[in-house]
């Protein structure tokens, strides 16, 4: 997997109005001609999908999986990017720091 990519409005929506969503998760495209790596990619999106639809106030109307070669210059102009590096660290003591790639601190 090497991105995922949100399509979400950037207006605020009341309470009781989900946001509808679109997501695409990208992968090289030589994980599609590697069954194990396609499987892999393939899971990932199922077990985001199940996060995504277990969090309030969040609609999912379309996910897919695709090679980054399939993913348009369109498609870049409305999804954004879900990063990881935009969190600041804490600056309070004790405070647990976001965990690395490798799942360390």
């Amino acid at each position: 997997m090497t991105g995922i990519f949100l399509e979400v409005a950037d207006d605020e929506y009341a309470d009781d109005q989900p946001y509808d969503i679109a997501v695409r998760v990208t992968a090289k495209a030589e994980a599609w001609d590697d069954n194990v790596l396609r499987d892999a990619v393939e899971n990932f999106e199922a077990r985001l999908s199940s996060i995504l639809d277990n969090c309030d106030g969040i609609s999912i109307f379309d996910i897919q999986t695709l090679p980054e070669d399939d993913l348009t210059l369109a498609d870049l102009r409305r999804f954004k990017r879900l990063d990881k590096d935009y969190r600041s660290l804490p600056e309070e003591e004790g405070v647990e720091l976001p965990v690395d790639e490798s799942g360390r601190l």
